[in-house]
């Protein structure tokens, strides 16, 4: 499955929310916030802007997502 191309956002929020709706019906908020090491409320909260992601956040979040490197390292600008 094709993955949003995340050079092409400029705000983490919505990569991320582009990234759950892709894989939607496969991969629960729920499902990813276990991979990401956090509960589902912190990723929603994320995603409705009422929280930051910090860099170490945005790691774990990075290796749920299975971001590669120049990937994961854009993710990781995106949160600073």
């Amino acid at each position: 499955m094709a993955q949003p191309e995340i050079f092409e956002f400029i705000d983490y929020r919505e990569y991320l929310s582009g990234w759950l709706h892709q894989h939607r019906g496969r991969l629960t908020q729920k499902a990813f916030a276990k991979k990401a090491r956090c509960s589902a409320a912190l990723v929603s909260l994320v995603r409705k802007g009422e929280r930051n992601l910090d860099t170490n956040r945005g790691e774990s979040f990075a290796q749920a997502m299975d971001l590669a490197d120049a990937a994961r390292a854009y993710w990781l600008d995106l949160i600073e």
